[in-house]
């Protein structure tokens, strides 16, 4: 039973045309919602690999690289800030 509501602003042309793009596959906004957080369950992440307009620099690539093969460790932001510190 669906008990939780999501609501998030965003821009009405974005709105329209994802509309179009998922009504051509026969499905409704919410609908696709919900498909995309139950793929993002089951792959434990994103159902996609965001893409930059602009390629990757090398030390990304081998970060995807590392989670494809299963060598990632979860980082926290302690972690994070401190890796930043090191770098100055």
């Amino acid at each position: 039973m669906a008990d939780a509501l999501i609501q998030v602003r965003i821009d009405s042309k974005l709105k329209k045309h994802a509309e179009i793009v998922l009504l051509g596959m026969g499905l409704k906004t919410p609908e696709a919602i919900r498909m995309f957080l139950q793929q993002t369950i089951n792959n434990q992440a994103l159902p996609f690999q965001p893409h930059a307009h602009k390629a990757p620099n090398s030390a990304t690539i081998t970060a995807f690289d590392e989670v494809k093969k299963g060598k990632y460790s979860d980082s926290t932001l302690a972690g994070f800030k401190k890796s930043l510190k090191s770098k100055k």
